[in-house]
Parts: C-alpha cells; sequence; structure tokens
C-alpha cells in the first residue's frame, strides 16, 4: 500500500522528472528520514522514559483505583442483597422474622420437613396467611 501510494505521487511528471525525483526522493530522502528518526528518538526518548519512582507512584495509583473500587463493587452489592431481602419479604414469601437465604441463622433442622437440611426448608415452608388464604380458596 505505501509503495502504491507513493508511485501515485509520481504519477503527474513527466517520464523523465518522475526518474530524477524517484532517484533524489528514494536516496536522499529514506536516507535523511531514517537520521532524522534516530536523531528524533535519542532525543525524545531520555525525556519521556519512566523512573523507578514513576513505577512507584504508578503502581501506588493503581493500587488506590483497585481498592476504592473494590469498596464500591462490595457496597453496591450489599445494597442490591438487602433490596432483593426487601422485594422478598414484601411480596409475601418469607414472614418478617424468617431467615433468607445466605443468612447465617438458616441453621439446620429449621424446615418444617424435619429432614436436617441447610435451613432451605425454613424459608421455602413458611408462607404468608394471605397467601394460605388464597391456596385454600
Amino acid at each position: 500500500m505505501y509503495s502504491a501510494a507513493r508511485e501515485m505521487l509520481y504519477m503527474p511528471l513527466s517520464f523523465e522528472a518522475r526518474y530524477m525525483a524517484k532517484e533524489v526522493i528514494d536516496v536522499f530522502g529514506y536516507r535523511v528520514g531514517r537520521a532524522g528518526t534516530a536523531l528524533l528518538v535519542s532525543v525524545v526518548l531520555p525525556m519521556v522514559t519512566p523512573t523507578a519512582a514513576t513505577y512507584m507512584w504508578l503502581a501506588f495509583c493503581s493500587s488506590a483505583a483497585w481498592s476504592w473500587s473494590v469498596v464500591q463493587l462490595r457496597a453496591a452489592a450489599l445494597a442490591e442483597e438487602a433490596a432483593q431481602s426487601a422485594r422478598q419479604r414484601s411480596l409475601g414469601s418469607v414472614p418478617e422474622g424468617a431467615p433468607m437465604l445466605g443468612d447465617e441463622e438458616a441453621g439446620e433442622g429449621e424446615g418444617e420437613a424435619g429432614d436436617g437440611s441447610d435451613g432451605v426448608d425454613a424459608v421455602v415452608s413458611h408462607s404468608s396467611p394471605k397467601r394460605l388464604q388464597a391456596q385454600s380458596v
């Protein structure tokens, strides 16, 4: 693609002008371009090369950002869990005092089945009086 674009620049020139311009640009331009790039890199690179202190500050800022994001995500997760618990309680699927799934109070043997499960029966088997009336009708 580079050579095709470069050849298109020579199109408006005559054959002789094109021949001379290509030789001058290919030889002189190529070498001056490489020398200029080397000079630019050798002058600019030491100005922007990070030092040990730069790496230290970069690590500090990265760890601070990571810690902040962990705290924010934890707060959001706790808020979502509280909202989900409130939704379940407002729907009447779980009485006010009953433990929720994932609560530490949900111990063994609390279910009505009495099978010694992990407390899932306690959460699932409790129903609100309104729900029991609707089911019996």
